[in-house]
């Protein structure tokens, strides 16, 4: 009885035993199953018929509407009928004698009138000017003249231009005040009437066309871009430019303006292409000063610096340097002085009358109180730098102790002649600094 009953006690404790493990076996796998069920990690609250839920869903479909038409803001433009006909006269695919036609079917816009050189083998050409054949034909059409800039290469042309055909003029001040000087020299006063000073950031309504002026930095004063609005669809033109951000007036291109037309949608980018080819950017003009600097610290005898004439902002950083070391300035070269004193008449350069001596009366001062600021940096051989290097000038001669700066690059099919006066310079003893420091010239 005893081994029955410690053998039956036994396994009746095995049989508890083995129910007691099959329970816990059980117990871990529910533990584990629940351990590994996958757990849903998306909110399901955001979507359903709350009014917020529901105004989620209007957003996002609205905000998909406004990326697509943002990025594509001209997908129904080419349904219109209208259009708009650009015709260049000069300056696509070439330097200088900018001249292009705005037209629709009932009014046309001309936007600047310039001129060109000749090339060497032009023998007995002064200057190149555009063809207006065209514009005779469509003369009844043309509702005014647009002027982004007052370069020789979009304005120099005109008083050719005027003294056949006359319309109005949309520019903005400065190139303006350039276009009365040569009206004046050709006989052409009483035609300044046509003119039509403009605001910038300001449209005009020209026959069919809305014409807004952006301002632009470039190496003249006061220059601008049009956005040119018609039915078609918005053009815009952005003249001759370059992005400074530190320009010496303290007025940058307005890349704002640029961008709302951007966004409103452009059918047409017509754009300056100078110098695209050459990689990274156009330093500042105001880093021109800095050279300047060096070179007026260190010269003992006269300065005479030679630029643009057009290029008022390097003639007025070289002015601002003689009179910071004491030096009487004298500008020499009848364009240079009229784009200077038209500037200054106008306020957009602030100089003292006082500082300015005429060419006979620079002998009367030390060398070391002599600015000498004059044309001819492209060697033109009727210019008073030229003169001046070959002893030909009435006033001034040049003499061993003067610093001479050409603060410009040579322009293509110039180089010739601005090694020739180079080597004058150089044979009279003169220093001269051309292409000594990287940024005598900014373009």
């Amino acid at each position: 009885g005893a081994n029955l009953n410690g053998a039956a006690k036994p396994s009746g404790n095995n049989a508890k035993g083995t129910n007691s493990n099959a329970s816990d076996d059980n117990s871990s796998d529910a533990q584990k199953k629940k351990k590994h069920k996958k757990r849903s990690n998306m909110p399901k609250s955001l979507t359903g018929n709350e009014p917020w839920q529901k105004a989620m869903d209007d957003a996002i479909a609205q905000n998909k509407l406004i990326h697509e038409e943002r990025l594509h803001p001209l997908k129904d433009a080419n349904r219109s009928d209208e259009t708009v006909r650009i015709t260049p006269l000069g300056g696509l695919g070439e330097i200088g004698a900018n001249m292009t036609v705005f037209e629709t079917n009932t009014s046309a816009i001309i936007v600047d009138v310039g001129m060109s050189f000749p090339e060497e083998s032009m023998l007995g050409v002064d200057i190149l000017i555009p063809d207006f054949d065209y514009v005779r034909k469509i003369k009844n059409k043309i509702k005014g003249i647009i002027i982004t800039h007052a370069h020789e290469d979009h304005i120099g042309a005109m008083p050719y231009f005027f003294k056949e055909f006359q319309f109005p003029i949309y520019a903005t001040p400065l190139p303006l005040g350039m276009i009365s000087n040569k009206f004046e020299e050709h006989g052409l006063k009483a035609e300044r009437s046509y003119f039509r000073p403009v605001q910038k950031r300001q449209p005009y309504q020209i026959g069919d066309f809305e014409v807004e002026f952006i301002h632009i930095t470039h190496s003249i004063i006061d220059a601008s871009a049009l956005a040119i609005t018609t039915k078609a669809g918005t053009i815009i033109h952005t003249g001759d430019f370059k992005i400074d951000h530190t320009p010496i007036d303290g007025y940058p291109t307005d890349l704002n303006r640029l961008a709302y037309y951007g966004d409103r949608g452009v059918m047409l980018l017509m754009s300056d292409s100078t110098n695209s080819h050459k990689e990274g950017i156009t330093k500042s003009e105001s880093s021109v000063g800095k050279t300047f600097d060096t070179i007026f610290s260190s010269c003992k005898g006269r300065v005479i610096m030679s630029t643009f004439s057009s290029n008022i902002h390097r003639v007025y950083q070289a002015i601002e340097r003689g009179v910071k070391y004491g030096r009487k300035v004298c500008v020499i070269g009848r364009s240079m002085e009229r784009n200077l004193f038209t500037a200054m008449e106008l306020g957009y350069v602030n100089l003292d009358k006082k500082i300015f001596v005429d060419a006979d009366q620079v002998s009367k001062y030390p060398d070391n109180e002599v600015l000498i600021v004059t044309t001819g940096s492209q060697g033109e051989t009727m210019s008073a730098l030229y003169r001046m290097a070959t002893d030909e000038h009435k006033y001034i001669k040049i003499k061993s102790t003067d610093q001479v700066i050409i603060s410009a690059k040579a322009i293509p099919g110039n180089e010739s002649s601005v090694s020739t006066v180079l080597n004058y310079l150089l044979k009279s003893g003169a220093k001269v600094a051309y292409q000594d420091f990287s940024e005598i010239h900014v373009s």
